[in-house]
């Protein structure tokens, strides 16, 4: 009965892309979905870039990250766009730029083919 109160449209309540990525050394993606590429700006800094865009800047993205070399890291979301979004991963120690394995991220939204 609750699923005739939902609005008619794309479902927002799916993820819409998904990764797993090693952010240490070579960056690589252990498993993905809806993920073109990700790209390796530096220390910590990860560009995503996904396979069908989201229609527009209003998705929401949700990231975490494993521990590395013992230190907690905080993963921050910084230029999103439709087609790719920024992660930056800091330590939560010292505030460094920290690369990390694995860093999560999930994303909610219409897509631009919904």
């Amino acid at each position: 009965s609750l699923a005739s109160d939902l609005p008619a449209g794309p479902d927002l309540g799916k993820a819409k892309a998904w990764i797993s990525l090693d952010g240490t050394g070579t960056v690589g993606i252990n498993n993905s979905f809806n993920i073109e590429k990700a790209v390796d700006n530096g220390n910590g800094n990860f560009n995503i870039f996904f396979g069908i865009p989201f229609k527009d800047r209003t998705y929401i993205q949700i990231a975490t990250a494993g521990d590395t070399n013992s230190l907690t890291a905080n993963v921050n979301m910084n230029g999103v766009f439709g087609g790719q979004t920024q992660i930056k991963v800091k330590t939560t120690t010292d505030g460094n730029a920290q690369d990390v394995d694995p860093l999560f991220a999930v994303f909610f939204g219409e897509l631009e083919n919904e």
